[in-house]
Formats: C-alpha cells, sequence, structure tokens
C-alpha cells in the first residue's frame, strides 16, 4: 500500500505542479504573500509545509534547509525574534524565488540567501534546522520530481538530514516531515544513527497518507 500511495501522491503532486502555473503564480499561505514559479514546490497544495508552521518555535540561528520558495525561512523571519535566519537550496531558480518572496513580505534584509553547498558547511553552531525534504521512497523521474521523490533508500532526504545533522550545534533541533508511504521507523532510525533523539510531535492526514512532524535534537557525537 506505501508504494502504491507514493506513486498516486507522485502522478497527483506531478499534474498539479504542471497545471497551475499555468494559471496562476501569485499565492496567499499562512498569511504571506508567495511567487510560485514552474518547477518550484508550491506549500499551497500539500499538508507538510502547513504542518510545520503550525508548531515549530524556533529560536536563536535558524536554516531552512532545501527553502524551495523560501517560506519557510520567511514565516520564521517575519513572526519570530530570531538571531539569524538563512535560507538554503541547491537550486538557483529556488533561491531566486526565494529572494522574489522575502521581498514580496518585506524581510528580505532579514534573511542570509545559499546556493552553494561549500559555502553552507561552512556554518556552525546552529540552534535550529527545519526542512521539508523530498519523502516520498520513489526514484525521481525529473527535477519536478526531486521536490517529493527522496529515491528508493531516501537518499535525497537522508542527505539532507545528514547536512542538517552536521550543522547542528549539541543540544540544537532538527525538525523535519516524513510520511507513511516511506517507512517512518527507518527515518527514525536512521535520525538515531546520526545522534539525533527523534520524536514524533504532530501529524495531519491526508486520504493517501499520514503526515509526520518529527523533532530530533542533536544529543551526542557520531
Amino acid at each position: 500500500m506505501g508504494r502504491l500511495a507514493a506513486e498516486v501522491i507522485r502522478v497527483t503532486l506531478r499534474l498539479t505542479h504542471k497545471v497551475v502555473p499555468k494559471f496562476m503564480k501569485y499565492f496567499k499561505f499562512m498569511n504571506l504573500h508567495l511567487f510560485i514559479p514552474y518547477g518550484i514546490f508550491n506549500p499551497v497544495y500539500t499538508l507538510s509545509t502547513a504542518l510545520i508552521l503550525k508548531h515549530i518555535k524556533p529560536h536563536g540561528r535558524v536554516l531552512d534547509l532545501g527553502c524551495g520558495s523560501g517560506v519557510i525561512a520567511i514565516y520564521v523571519a517575519k513572526n519570530f525574534r530570531v538571531r539569524e535566519v538563512i535560507a538554503y537550496d541547491v537550486n538557483r531558480k529556488a533561491i531566486a524565488t526565494s529572494k522574489i518572496n522575502a521581498r514580496l513580505n518585506n524581510v528580505e534584509d532579514n534573511i542570509v540567501f545559499i546556493s552553494r553547498k561549500e559555502e553552507l558547511l561552512r556554518i556552525t553552531q546552529l540552534d535550529y534546522v527545519v526542512t521539508n525534504p523530498p519523502y516520498l521512497q520513489l526514484e525521481p523521474r525529473d527535477e519536478l520530481d526531486v521536490n517529493w521523490c527522496g529515491g528508493a533508500d531516501l537518499r535525497l532526504m537522508k542527505e539532507l538530514l545528514k547536512i542538517g545533522c552536521k550543522l547542528l550545534k549539541y543540544g540544537g533541533k532538527l525538525i523535519v516531515t516524513a510520511s507513511s508511504a516511506a517507512n517512518i521507523e527507518y527515518v527514525l532510525s536512521y535520525l538515531r544513527s546520526l545522534g539525533l533523539n527523534p520524536r514524533i510531535a504532530a501529524l495531519a492526514r491526508t486520504p493517501l497518507d499520514i503526515i509526520y512532524l518529527v523533532y530530533a535534537v542533536k544529543a551526542i557525537k557520531v
């Protein structure tokens, strides 16, 4: 059922992200104004981003890891008093979109945007890392699929989790979403292997799966 659900979710997301940009590019989401061009993950049509924004309580230095449209970084910069907000994505179109959205929401001067991995890896001692990764356990067929397909072994998701853990200070918190269409116990086990103590903090149900919000505290050095 997990594989079937994942394939149906993939088809639904592909259809939505191919059709909607032809008619709409500007959206209102969680009191934010967003510009979403073709190829960029649209948080409006999924539950994962909303689940994150409803439950996070960031502090200190915060990283939106794989920022996409920039919505998480922008929400944090607009609604919380934190020391620093960083938005990272290897996709330069995503970074460009994030900058546009930050400007639309008047927080462009409150976010540091990074698109080079080597620059990201120079960052240390983060308090809070948030990521809404590609959590479907399917191989991506193209660049659009990379938004939600993390590979049959979830390698794309695991890469983000590994980076997030590396950049956290001890006692720092990593926030990640996962789907019942993949193996949630596998995700929790992988987080433990990184020296994190994970727990499911919240969930949201769709007709096809359950979206889990996982909090993971960096506890030990691996």
